[in-house]
């Protein structure tokens, strides 16, 4: 994923990227909740963020949603 700038409310926000969930485990996961992203770019770092936004439909080759942190 890439690291990209994103505006919000006024200040400056920084949008990790998204990640694929798999359907089992969408329940779990909540808007808010935090989260840490691996970049491959970056191996040794680990990026924390929250939750902001879950897709509400999954992919139907892959039973995966996107969620954006």
């Amino acid at each position: 994923e890439s690291l990209e700038p994103a505006r919000g409310l006024g200040r400056r926000v920084l949008r990790l990227g998204e990640a694929a969930a798999y359907e089992a485990d969408l329940g779990a996961i909540k808007p808010g909740a935090r989260a840490e992203v691996r970049i491959s770019a970056f191996p040794d770092a680990v990026f924390s963020g929250r939750v902001s936004f879950i897709q509400p439909t999954l992919s139907g080759e892959t039973r995966t949603g996107q969620v954006r942190i």
